[in-house]
């Protein structure tokens, strides 16, 4: 059984995760923070259920379970995407506007 370290790795080694991250973050329009974006994508995964990794792992089933994980990081409200850089760089823009 890997460790869930063991399983990001595979996975950022390949490249996988920085793909998933580069296509939604494209589909949802979103064309800065991908570097950020990838790593709260890997400290997520760390922090998931280790049975689950393995099982997805095994199954060839991260690049779903990625992207869904994405989906909804990139496109909810309510996600920590959303508190940490959307909501940022929008203050940041209503400043600048508000300075010209």
């Amino acid at each position: 059984m890997l460790s869930n370290s063991e399983i990001v790795d595979i996975h950022l080694r390949s490249g996988l995760l920085a793909k998933c991250v580069r296509f939604q973050a494209q589909y949802a329009g979103i064309f800065s923070n991908r570097e950020d974006i990838l790593q709260d994508l890997c400290v997520l995964l760390l922090q998931y259920d280790n049975g689950r990794m393995n099982q997805m792992h095994r199954d060839g089933r991260i690049n779903a379970f990625v992207t869904q994980v994405l989906r909804r990081e990139l496109r909810c409200r309510n996600s920590r995407y959303n508190h940490l850089y959307k909501r940022y760089d929008t203050r940041r823009r209503d400043m600048d506007m508000a300075i010209c």
